[in-house]
């Protein structure tokens, strides 16, 4: 922190900085040295409070001292972001009118920024001549702790004075907060909006995003950050079972976590890792088996197929031990680890016959699947598609509890088991598809529980328009959800959502084109839909929301990403991408009334 002192000796610029921090009620003792102040004025800078968002744009005052205040401007599309002042005020004798500009640059995630104030003179009234004089009479640090509160802590050079004039002032915001969303729930509420696995093939297809705002994202840290400006408060790794990748297309090896935690680091965010338990991919429809050739520590003579339960346990988690440690080597905090994905029908190639075609393109053919005959052999002969057309719901679980979730149970248990060997306080989920029927979810859990599994949150899946029965199946979601909730008391957290603000017309989405009544497929739609759902969730304690891909605008995906692209590579931000904090903003437990929209 550079306090403004013209040619003044070292002791007084740290004995000023000194009382500054006093003053700002922090227990730092002064320093004469250059080391010492640097440390003191580092920890005023990354004192707790509020990040920085557009929302702190707008009239800030102290209501002791009427008819002078400031008005701030934050500028993120600036890189670094910066934020503008505008201090009128008077002079300290006379009662003048004063102005002073300040301005300075932040770190994305700081609730402080480092601000050089200057004044200006020797300009007149609606004439471009002559042109005003610049110069700097010191500078302030300017502290935001929530969405309504701020301090500013100031060393100035008042009219030509010697002495140097400090002091600390307490601010209030004045004008309206339409953007900042600080609430109870903000501050515990996951916010997963984070950049995509398939965000790297954007970017390096020479695809621009662009907010509201102007602010523009070319590398996967400016897009990270560009959603931090929108509420995101996590950044998502989704990992495979291979430390390299070795394949064209979307990168799930832990090589492509360690990129995304290296992002995360670089904006002071948790990182949510998923470790999915699979060589290539896998869902509700299909579950690729993992593959181990990266680890000599694991032992894989034997082909993963013909292994036992006992086996399978010992070497994942072992995998999950090893791979934990290479995350964890990066520095990164994991707020909380996924185990699996969509595992409704088993994980790590313990699963059923997949659904035909599934997982082919992400293992480079068909003809992958390998029956696990020395789990159950059982297992094999049954397939993804009878399960989910050619069983009753009743049925379904019934052959699941006594073939399937058991040992999805032991694998994930055996998972979570190695992870914690070096993450001692590690938190997990999983999560499942299966949103539309409670029956199915809670017995779901319940087997997890029984074979010794319970994670700390319980995951979902959410594509409202994925059926025709789309109004019937929202409903049907929230009474999952509160089911879930009242059998286990645990926090059920919305693992992967998206809604389309256009309809899909080609691809493997296409026909997810059916509407919420109330939220037409549209721009306006999807933003309204979004909003909403996060007010509900907010006033029913959810953990939180994944907008699933929403840098995805290619692929068949572009219906349902944040941004739509014009002729020119631009990627523009939907109107939904501010209802994340908007939504935030107002809690509300009837907010997803259906035909409301409001």
């Amino acid at each position: 922190m550079s306090l403004y002192r013209p040619e003044a000796p070292l002791v007084r610029i740290a004995t000023a900085l000194g009382l500054l921090l006093a003053l700002g009620g922090l227990s730092i003792a002064c320093n004469t040295t250059a080391g010492g102040t640097e440390e003191a004025s580092s920890r005023l800078l990354a004192e707790a409070g509020q990040p920085i968002s557009l929302g702190m744009s707008g009239s800030w005052f102290y209501p002791e001292t009427p008819g002078q205040g400031f008005l701030i401007d934050v500028v993120p599309a600036f890189q670094p972001p910066a934020l503008v002042g505008y201090w009128f005020t008077y002079s300290r004798d006379s009662g003048e009118q004063r102005w002073f500009l300040a301005d300075g640059r932040y770190t994305r995630g700081s609730p402080a920024v480092l601000l050089d104030v200057y004044k200006h003179s020797g300009g007149r009234f609606d004439h471009h001549a002559p042109e005003p004089d610049q110069h700097q009479i010191g500078d302030a640090v300017l502290q935001f702790h929530d969405c309504h509160h701020a301090t500013l802590h100031y060393a100035l050079q008042l009219d030509g004075d010697d002495e140097i004039s400090e002091g600390v002032i307490p601010l209030e915001r004045l004008s309206p907060d339409a953007l900042c969303a600080e609430t109870e729930v903000d501050a515990t509420f996951r916010r997963a909006l984070s950049v995509s696995p398939f965000a790297p093939m954007m970017l390096d297809a020479g695809i621009v995003f662009e907010d509201e705002q102007g602010q523009l994202a070319e590398t996967l840290e400016e897009l990270q950050a560009l959603f931090v400006e929108h509420g995101a408060n996590e950044v998502f790794a989704r990992a495979a079972t291979r430390r390299q990748s070795s394949e064209d297309g979307v990168d799930r090896s832990k090589q492509a976590v360690k990129q995304r935690a290296q992002v995360a680091e670089a904006l002071n965010l948790p990182l949510n890792v998923e470790l999915g338990l699979y060589r290539s991919y896998g869902d509700v429809l299909c579950q690729t088996p993992p593959d181990f050739s990266d680890y000599p520590e694991i032992e894989s003579d034997t082909p993963w197929h013909e292994l036992d339960i006992d086996s399978m346990t010992d070497k994942l988690g072992r995998y999950a031990e090893l791979a934990a440690e290479d995350i964890l080597a990066t520095g990164a905090e994991v707020s909380i680890w996924n185990l699996g994905n969509e595992v409704d029908f088993g994980t790590a190639g313990v699963a059923p016959q997949p659904a035909p075609g599934a997982c082919d393109g992400d293992e480079g053919e068909s003809g992958w699947y390998r029956a696990p005959d020395g789990v159950d052999p059982e297992i094999g002969r049954q397939s993804v598609g009878e399960l989910m057309a050619g069983m009753s719901e009743t049925e379904r679980i019934g052959w699941l509890e006594n073939h399937v979730w058991p040992h999805t149970a032991r694998l994930l248990a055996a998972a979570a088991t190695g992870v914690r060997r070096v993450d001692p306080y590690a938190r997990f989920a999983t999560h499942i598809s299966t949103s539309h029927s409670e029956q199915f979810a809670v017995a779901f859990y319940q087997s997890l529980d029984e074979h010794g599994f319970r994670p700390d949150e319980l995951g979902l899946s959410l594509y409202p328009s994925a059926h025709e029965q789309s109004d019937d199946r929202f409903d049907t979601f929230t009474a999952t959800v509160e089911r879930l909730q009242s059998e286990f008391e645990q926090p059920v957290f919305i693992a992967e959502y998206a809604y389309p603000a256009t309809a899909p017309t080609d691809g493997p989405f296409q026909a997810w084109h059916h509407h919420i009544e109330g939220y037409p497929i549209s721009p306006e739609g999807q933003a309204r839909l979004l909003r909403d759902l996060v007010r509900w969730a907010g006033a029913h304690e959810l953990a939180g929301i994944r907008l699933w891909a929403p840098d995805l605008v290619t692929a068949g995906w572009e219906s349902f990403a944040l941004f739509e692209v014009d002729g020119n590579q631009r990627a523009k931000a939907r109107p939904a991408l501010r209802a994340l904090l908007d939504g935030l903003a107002r809690p509300d437990p009837e907010a997803l009334k259906r035909g409301t929209g409001d």
